[in-house]
Formats: structure tokens, C-alpha cells, sequence
């Protein structure tokens, strides 16, 4: 028996790969389950169009040929679910070259990285889904599936319930609903046990946040309870009420405690403690250098040097930076050996 020229061995793997994805479903049942993870039967039905039979002689190959897995569960009404296997899974890479190509063909843009070169398939995996409409991004794992929330019997009212899911991406938190796509403003978590607000392009917000108009405050740093509004309670002589809203009155001061002030300070005596007055202020604001520089229209690099004692502020430069910061700028003089 002569040697199989090596071409035609080559021809023969591509045929047999080519095979078990071959018809109109397979590829895109794959595509849906990969994306989303395990998904019953009448959910893939409908995110597909697909009739019952095509489906159900689809996923029967796909299963025959260890792309999808099929796990039944004795439960009162049965329930099954459909899953990308691990080998179905590695097919993503695959499908997202596929994307591309017909991208291209359709003479749509490559998406490129910040050199201007095209993004190989494992850049794609590492890099958020973006392909939603503006605020609905989802999170994709290397794996191909996406981070999302699950839907759960409320033990006590009998009716379904979301609960999301919170991933920490690149150190900051962001929040996934049921279908993974990014949940954004004021959201309810019930295991949490509070409220939490997802700013769209900051994530979770912590500290005083402007939310609809209204001030609110949300826990800095308290664990798993970071970012839960707190409500009905006093914050540094700011009251919220019951809703978590600031209630619109001036800051209350008790009689023992000295009111302070970021930018008011007589012990201010050399340029270095006008730095760290600064810089005090806009830490206690929850504002980064660069929202500052947007809210007062000084240049992010010149609040830097402001705060490293390199550049002295002048008084407008201050006031500037209160508007900023949301603040009042106060200075006084006392007399000398008095405090």
C-alpha cells in the first residue's frame, strides 16, 4: 500500500473537523451555547428561531460527537440543559477568526488595539464584549463564556428572582444581570442586602455620589458590604434619610467638635501643607486628579504638581478647585500665639 501524501492526509482531518459542524444549526447552536453557558431547551429554541425537530436532531449529533452535553435533573417539572462541552468550547477561537473573516468580507472594520494593529484571537478573548447597544456591554472569560448573573425561586414568595453577579475586573467591581449584559445605576442586591450604583464607565461608586440630582453615600471600604448605600443614619455631620438621600441640610456640627474644613486650616504655613490640604479635599471628595481637572478646568498634570508642593495655587486657582470639589472656600486670619 503506497504512502497518503501529506496533503491529503491534511485534507481528510479539515474534512472530519469540518463534518461535525456541518449544516445550518450546528455552528450557530454552538456560538449561543458558548456564549451563554447552559441554556433549556425552549430558551435555545428561542434565541435561535429554530423549529423542535431541527433542534433536537441538531443537538443529538452535536452530543454524538462530544461538542454538548445534555444534564437532566429529577426535578418536579423535569428540567434539562444543554452546555458546550470543554472540547465544544475550544471551537471559540475558531468562531471568532470565522467573525472576522466575514467582517472583512462585508467590509467592516477589524477592530484594532491601541497601535492600530488587528486583535488576534487571544486578545479577543481577554477583551471585554462591546458589541451591545451603549451600556449593555457583557464580560467574556477566556473560556468563551460570558460573566452573567442567575435567575432563583424566592424561597418565600414562590416568584423568580434575579441575582446578580459582581466580578472584579482590572480592581474594580462591575455587575452582570441573568442575561450578562452590564447593570448599571442603583441596583438591589438581595444577598448583599442593600442598594449599590454601577457607574457605566467607572464601575461600582463609593463614597458621596450625585445620583439623579440627589446626593447619596455608599459604603468605602466595609468588606463584602463595600458600596452599599447607607441610609437613615449621620455621615460626618451629614444626615441621609431613610431612602439613603441627603436630606438638604447644612452639616451639623456637635458642640465639643471642631468643624474642618479641607481648605480652611490656620495651621497652614508653608507650601507643603497647602499640598496636603489639597490633596485632603479631593480624597474626601471621592474624585480622582483627572474627575477634579474635568470639574474645574485645571489641567490634570498641574493638580498633580499642585499636590506634590511643586506649583503654588494662587486664590483663584483655590476657588477653582472648590467649585471642583463641590466645596467653599474659606480663608481667615487670627491673631499671632492664638489658635
Amino acid at each position: 500500500m503506497g504512502k497518503i501524501p501529506d496533503s491529503k492526509r491534511e485534507d481528510d482531518v479539515i474534512g472530519g473537523a469540518l463534518k461535525m459542524i456541518e449544516g445550518k444549526w450546528k455552528l450557530p447552536v454552538m456560538y449561543i451555547l458558548c456564549k451563554n453557558g447552559a441554556l433549556r431547551y425552549n430558551e435555545l429554541k428561542r434565541r435561535l428561531d429554530i423549529t423542535s425537530m431541527m433542534l433536537t436532531s441538531t443537538l443529538k449529533e452535536l452530543e454524538a460527537d462530544g461538542l454538548v452535553s445534555r444534564i437532566q435533573y429529577n426535578e418536579v417539572p423535569p428540567r434539562v440543559e444543554y452546555s458546550a462541552t470543554k472540547e465544544g468550547r475550544r471551537l471559540v477561537p475558531a468562531m471568532k477568526e470565522i467573525r472576522m473573516w466575514g467582517e472583512n468580507l462585508m467590509g467592516k472594520a477589524a477592530e484594532v488595539d491601541q497601535r492600530g494593529m488587528p486583535l488576534d484571537a487571544a486578545d479577543r478573548e481577554k477583551k471585554t464584549a462591546a458589541s451591545e447597544p451603549e451600556g449593555c456591554w457583557k464580560y467574556e472569560y477566556e473560556d468563551g463564556t460570558f460573566a452573567a448573573g442567575t435567575i432563583v425561586k424566592d424561597p418565600e414568595t414562590g416568584k423568580e428572582k434575579e441575582v446578580p453577579l459582581w466580578e472584579l475586573i482590572k480592581g474594580t467591581w462591575w455587575c452582570f444581570g441573568a442575561d450578562g449584559t452590564l447593570k448599571t445605576g442603583l441596583i438591589y442586591d438581595g444577598d448583599r442586602q442593600g442598594w449599590f450604583y454601577v457607574d457605566r464607565k467607572t464601575g461600582m461608586k463609593t463614597g458621596w455620589v450625585l445620583v439623579d440630582g440627589q446626593w447619596r453615600y455608599f459604603e468605602p471600604m466595609a468588606h463584602s458590604a463595600t458600596g452599599r448605600m447607607v441610609a437613615g443614619t449621620w455621615i460626618d455631620g451629614w444626615y441621609v434619610d431613610e431612602n439613603g438621600v441627603w436630606d438638604g441640610n447644612e452639616r451639623r456640627v456637635r458642640s465639643d467638635e471642631k468643624e474642618e474644613n479641607p481648605l480652611q486650616d490656620e495651621a497652614i504655613e508653608t507650601e507643603a501643607d497647602i499640598a496636603k490640604v489639597i490633596s485632603k479635599a479631593r480624597v474626601s471628595s471621592n474624585m480622582t486628579q483627572k474627575e477634579l481637572a474635568d470639574k474645574s478646568g485645571i489641567n490634570q498634570s498641574d493638580i498633580s504638581k499642585l499636590e506634590s508642593g511643586a506649583r503654588n495655587p494662587s486664590i483663584a486657582i483655590l476657588k477653582r478647585l472648590a467649585d471642583g470639589m463641590g466645596m467653599n472656600l474659606n480663608i481667615s486670619f487670627t491673631p499671632k500665639g492664638k489658635s
